[in-house]
């Protein structure tokens, strides 16, 4: 427990916390004290965390009388709230069944694409994609994006 106290030696500020196996200090609560009593200004629990990705559609085509990988343009998950760092995970959370499976360009990062490998001509694929966003102290929040891919040669 860490104490600060006014220069009348009145407590004002406590902040609760655990030493780690590495010697750093992990707080996990803290105070201010007012003549009225306790206010508490944070009790340990993780803050709300929310997740937007822009562009909301990620989409991606090409016109060609051959099977090809199609790529869709970029998208980016950002964060507001919690604690950052934030750490980023991607994954596909609905398709609609085809062969071969999407593909997530980097799924640990903020930015990502998505492909579907050997698309003939004339068909569209498209699935939801997921972003987790998790920040430093083990709060969650989520966004998806719609993502379609098309080979439009007929």
């Amino acid at each position: 427990m860490i104490s600060i106290q006014t220069s009348a030696g009145k407590k004002n500020l406590v902040l609760r916390g655990i030493r780690t196996a590495s010697g750093n200090v992990t707080i996990e609560s803290g105070s201010i004290l007012t003549d009225d009593g306790d206010l508490k200004f944070w009790d340990g629990t993780p803050g709300s965390l929310s997740v937007e990705i822009i562009p909301t559609y990620a989409n991606g085509g090409a016109w060609t009388a051959a099977t090809l990988t199609i790529v869709t343009g970029q998208v980016a998950a950002s964060a507001s709230g919690g604690s950052p760092p934030y750490t980023y995970a991607w994954e596909v959370d609905s398709d609609d069944g085809g062969s071969p499976s999407w593909t997530i360009g980097s799924a640990s990062s903020s930015h990502t694409v998505f492909s579907v490998s050997s698309v003939p001509p004339g068909i569209t694929r498209e699935a939801v994609m997921k972003c987790t966003v998790t920040d430093s102290r083990g709060a969650t929040g989520t966004a998806t994006v719609p993502a379609q891919v098309t080979n439009y040669w007929v």
